[in-house]
């Protein structure tokens, strides 16, 4: 079995800060979205950095990566 790895998807406090820090300090190509909105894409090659307002997703429920534990069957 093999593994590519995609996507990094980040909850920003600070969107519009955020977004303008990947595209206009780091240089990261738009794939999707503009710094009014609450979700944008910034395409790498084949790999994508995802940014989310952190507000839209408080409704999300999740388990922190530390809670989980990992088996093999």
């Amino acid at each position: 079995m093999s593994y590519k790895y995609e996507f990094t998807r980040l909850l920003v406090s600070n969107f519009k800060a955020c977004f303008r820090f990947y595209r206009d300090v780091l240089g990261f190509p738009v794939g999707y979205g503009n710094e009014d909105g609450t979700y944008a894409d910034f395409t790498l090659g084949t790999v994508n950095i995802s940014l989310f307002d952190k507000r839209e997703m408080s409704d999300t429920r999740y388990v922190p990566l530390a809670r989980l534990s990992f088996r093999s069957r």
